[in-house]
C-alpha cells in the first residue's frame, strides 16, 4: 500500500472510530460513515484500526474529564451549601455532609477514617436537627 492509499486508510479508520465513539451500535456508525457493519467488525479486528480507535476514546475520556474537573468548584458549593443551609431537612444535610468528607477524604487518600468521620457528623446532624 502507498502512502496516498495508507493516508485514506486511517482517514476512513478514524472516521469509523469516531462514529463508535459518537453512535451507541455498531451498525449505526458504520452507516454514519457509510461503510457496511460487516467492513467495521472485520476493522476491530485490526491492529491498525483498534490503535486509532483507543487513541480516540482516549482523548474523548480526557475531555470528558476536563469539562467535568471545570464543574468540581460548583459541585462543591452546591453540596456545602446544602450542608449548612438550616432550612434543608436532616437527610439532605447528612447526604449533602457525607459526600464533602467522602471527597475530602478520597483527596487525601485516607478512604479508611471514613465511617468514623461519617458517625461523627451524623450524630452531630442528627443533634442539630433536635433543636
Amino acid at each position: 500500500m502507498n502512502n496516498l492509499q495508507q493516508f485514506r486508510q486511517n482517514s476512513k479508520y478514524l472516521q469509523a472510530a469516531l462514529a463508535i465513539i459518537e453512535h451507541r451500535s455498531l451498525s449505526a456508525a458504520a452507516q454514519a460513515v457509510k461503510i457496511s457493519r460487516t467492513t467495521l467488525w472485520r476493522w476491530l479486528r485490526t491492529e491498525d484500526f483498534l490503535t486509532i480507535l483507543r487513541a480516540c476514546q482516549a482523548q474523548a475520556a480526557h475531555l470528558a474529564l476536563a469539562r467535568l474537573a471545570g464543574s468540581v468548584d460548583q459541585a462543591a458549593g452546591i453540596l456545602l451549601t446544602e450542608m449548612t443551609n438550616p432550612e434543608s431537612t436532616p437527610a439532605v444535610r447528612v447526604t449533602a455532609a457525607r459526600a464533602v468528607i467522602r471527597l475530602a477524604l478520597e483527596a487525601r487518600g485516607k478512604p479508611d477514617d471514613e465511617r468514623d468521620a461519617l458517625r461523627a457528623v451524623e450524630q452531630i446532624v442528627r443533634r442539630d436537627g433536635d433543636r
